[in-house]
């Protein structure tokens, strides 16, 4: 526990002032100012992210790609050290949400340093972030394993952090830290019961805090789905509090835009969250600001192409298991047959047809079994947001209609902007591998936003403007305002209970260290690799290490110098 919170520390001191610099001075030339400090700490980890995996195109991610952030740091925070008082001064919180904070970053290091590791991590999670610490990208690596061609930004940052060099026990605490920061807006659900109001960001808050209950003895793992749910619902908080607070400017839009390609450098099933990025680019193109366009453009080709340059060099394809952008075809491009079965397991799995044993089953045939086979909170969640995306839908001709001001229209296309875009997201997951570990955030987020819409945009608006309706709509806040508390207070004592579960593992010095599976050697070559005796999982001690012996050659004469389909 104490070297997760040294680590996250550590990542928060060269975090916040290189996010410190580069946001402030971006936003200073568009004139705008940054309102949450949560916002420069999520900038510098865009920019470690992109970092580490620009640095893996070029050498192993290690010693020196640490060492050479710190100038960096320093350097950032010494522009930066005549205005970083005065953020801190003009965004004071109470002492209550300090209190808050201080109890999340030790219940969440708690569960960071202990819990349930993830399957995955054994299979492939563990062994892609050693490549990285060890090699770097590597040419065709998905032809070892065709699961670590499964790119995923969030293993370079993980590799960044790890301190494997230290030659102490890795370090995998990072989707922890993603989650530690996710908590942040939840902290100010306390103001439900003071002022007895409900605020259509405060649905997106219940969704999180609800997110947060369930996997927070699970972000022990570095699984790119922690990191990816947790930037797409801060995305999504982060665009209502904009729109609640009426922001006029494009600026904060524009850069949640490129915080969505982040999102999808974390994990492909994010990609249509870019969706958001229509508002901005509406106001810029009818403004006529063609450089911020091309600045804010150049940023999101900046998040992005490390990302497609390093799935094209691991697999041959930018976007495996998807063979759509295949262009070259290089001798460690992994054959399109191949990947094609590859991203069929995938969606077989999250449809659960190994379970009724006929790979040809039709919608009729799986999708019945797989309803029947989720948890009743998921069944719960999958009929409200049908629902709830349903009667938005319905609802919102109407509401269009009423509207005459035409900045209150222009509201309402905002939130049904992000309405769309979150039913969208939802059918990519559903139809792609409707696991849903893989889609937390589509699975939560389309029936809280749906119902935050229906109240503020129709229940609100009608008891404005019917007096009869008012008390109704009482009735209704105060309804929620119970159910808010009764369920933050339910989940909270289910928290709690895990907690005193897990109280005599001992991990308060250290954390839970990968998983280890017992493993035999096979030599190409000259060089040794690791099976395991039994069954697909190894974990990361042994390496490299895959769920079988690979059947490709090597193209040189070590792992570092990659794979390759021919003989």
């Amino acid at each position: 526990m104490l070297s997760v919170l040294g680590t996250w520390a550590v990542v928060t001191i060269l975090a916040f002032p290189i996010g410190f610099c580069g946001l402030n001075f971006f936003t200073n030339c568009l004139h705008y100012e940054i309102r949450y400090l949560s916002s420069y700490i999520l900038t510098g980890l865009v920019f470690l992210t992109v970092y580490a995996q620009i640095f893996s195109l070029f050498s192993k991610v290690s010693s020196l790609a640490f060492f050479l952030l710190i100038p960096i740091a320093v350097l950032s925070f010494a522009f930066s050290i005549k205005h970083i008082p005065a953020a801190f001064k003009n965004r004071k919180k109470p002492l209550i949400e300090w209190i808050l904070l201080f109890i999340g970053i030790l219940l969440f290091a708690y569960a960071s340093s202990r819990g349930y590791m993830a399957y995955d991590t054994s299979l492939y999670h563990a062994q892609a972030i050693r490549w990285i610490e060890e090699y770097g990208v590597v040419k065709g690596l998905a032809l070892f394993h065709f699961r670590l061609g499964y790119n995923s930004a969030a293993f370079a940052l993980s590799a960044l952090f790890s301190f494997s060099w230290t030659k102490m026990q890795p370090m995998h605490c990072m989707a922890g830290y993603f989650l530690l920061l996710l908590f942040t807006p939840c902290i100010k659900l306390y103001e439900i019961a003071v002022k007895k109001q409900i605020r259509f960001s405060d649905f997106i808050r219940i969704g999180i805090f609800y997110y947060i209950t369930l996997v927070l003895f699970e972000v022990v793992a570095p699984a790119s789905d922690f990191f990816a749910t947790s930037v797409v619902f801060f995305l999504v908080y982060r665009y209502v509090t904009l729109l609640e607070d009426d922001e006029k400017s494009h600026v904060p839009y524009a850069l949640l835009s490129v915080l969505a390609l982040f999102a999808i450098t974390l994990k492909f099933s994010a990609g249509l969250m870019v969706l958001l990025v229509i508002k901005p680019l509406i106001t810029l193109i009818k403004e006529k600001k063609a450089g911020q366009i091309i600045t804010f453009i150049c940023l999101g080709l900046l998040v992005l192409l490390p990302t497609l340059i390093r799935g094209y060099l691991l697999s041959g394809w930018p976007l495996y298991p998807s063979t759509m952008l295949g262009f070259l075809h290089p001798d460690w491009q992994v054959p399109a047959e191949a990947a094609a079965r590859d991203a069929a397991e995938i969606k077989f799995w999250g449809q659960r047809i190994p379970e009724l044993g006929n790979y040809n089953a039709t919608f009729s045939e799986w999708f019945p079994h797989w309803f029947r086979a989720e948890s009743l909170p998921n069944k719960g969640f999958l009929v409200l947001d049908a629902l709830g995306i349903l009667f938005s839908f319905l609802i919102f001709p109407v509401l269009a209609f009423r509207k005459k001001d035409n900045e209150k229209k222009k509201l309402l296309l905002s939130f049904l902007l992000l309405c769309v875009t979150l039913c969208a997201s939802f059918f990519l997951w559903f139809f792609a591998a409707p696991l849903v570990r893989y889609g937390y955030a589509f699975v939560i987020l389309p029936g809280f936003s749906a119902l935050g819409f229906l109240y503020v945009a129709f229940f609100k608006d009608t008891a404005e403007r019917t007096k009869t309706f008012r008390v109704f709509h009482r009735i209704v806040t105060i309804g929620l305002c119970l159910g808010f508390a009764g369920f933050i207070l339910f989940k909270s004592f289910t928290t709690a209970r895990e907690c005193i579960s897990h109280i005599r593992d001992p991990y308060y010095v250290t954390a839970e260290p990968y998983e280890e599976y017992p493993t035999e050697s096979y030599t190409v070559n000259g060089l040794t690799f690791y099976k395991p005796v039994s069954g697909d999982q190894t974990g990361y001690e042994k390496f490299p290490a895959g769920p079988y012996e690979f059947y490709y050659s090597l193209r040189g004469t070590t792992p570092g110098d990659g794979f390759t389909v021919n003989p």
